[in-house]
């Protein structure tokens, strides 16, 4: 079972803290895998809401953490800063993992100082070794294109969907979560950076 730890005095160097449990909507990504490799990236955000096309990041001080076993040894590292200039996203390269295997990871955070806060465990599995004989399942997706499925307006300014479902985000992506595939590929067309025009 996933075990709560209280940062404290420990990570400030404080000798004593106010320490305020706070909740705020998070992105969390395990990506690039290799043999004995990942990337997590993690961002806090000030809403679940957009503006603008975007969702308000947070700086914030943030620690990796990661387990084989979450009731056993937890690898953390930190802190590192998120900073508006890299969009208040933390990234970190964790290498010397087991090919094949199976690891649990989250995030911890500081914001203003005295706000502390986790997620939930998430899981990657990294890739198997020349000498492992193991099934692999994945998915590919081409065209998840934020913009134009949210305004609902293709490239010639014409309605492309149904006014209700443009709330829906993007649905088919519940069906992939049911299939619990191993790694996902985000075959291009996601984002377009000259979209929306006035951005």
């Amino acid at each position: 079972m996933p075990r709560k730890i209280i940062f404290c005095c420990i990570l400030t160097g404080l000798a004593s803290c106010q320490v305020k449990e706070t909740t705020h909507p998070f992105f969390l990504a395990a990506s690039e895998p290799t043999q004995s490799s990942i990337i997590l990236s993690a961002r806090i955000s000030a809403t679940d809401s957009l503006e603008a096309y975007d969702i308000k990041g947070l700086p914030a001080e943030l620690f990796f953490e990661m387990a084989k076993d979450t009731s056993g040894k937890i690898t953390h590292f930190g802190p590192l800063i998120t900073r508006e200039q890299d969009d208040y996203i933390a990234r970190h390269r964790f290498t010397d993992l087991m090919s094949g295997s199976h690891y649990y990871y989250r995030i911890r955070f500081i914001i203003r100082g005295n706000e502390r806060g986790h997620s939930p465990w998430q899981e990657f599995t990294t890739l198997p070794g020349e000498d492992q004989a193991k099934p692999v399942s994945f998915v590919m997706v081409t065209g998840s294109n934020f913009y134009r499925f949210h305004s609902g307006f293709d490239q010639y300014g014409k309605l492309s969907g149904k006014t209700g479902d443009l709330k829906k985000g993007f649905p088919g992506y519940l069906g992939i979560l049911s299939k619990n595939p191993d790694f996902f590929i985000g075959n291009g067309d996601n984002v377009y950076y000259d979209q929306p025009k006035d951005s």
